[in-house]
């Protein structure tokens, strides 16, 4: 689970989906599927992309305005 920097989002991740939602009235505001499950998440200081960790070795920079997986690297 994370937070964004300024309070706005909350992410989590639950099997192979990160999902976020506002944090003022709890509304879904994203999900972003992944080939493998996820372990982890964080965000961007500007709330810009999610970084997510996953249990085939690779994290995943998700753009979030784009709403898809912007680059993929070994970790």
């Amino acid at each position: 689970i994370a937070w964004s920097r300024d309070g706005q989002l909350l992410a989590a991740t639950a099997g192979k989906k990160a999902l976020l939602w506002t944090a003022t009235d709890a509304k879904p505001a994203g999900e972003y599927e992944a080939p493998a499950a996820l372990s982890g998440v964080a965000f961007n200081g500007d709330k810009t992309r999610l970084l997510t960790a996953g249990a085939d070795g690779r994290a995943r920079v998700w753009d979030l305005a784009a709403k898809r997986e912007a680059m993929a690297f070994l970790h």
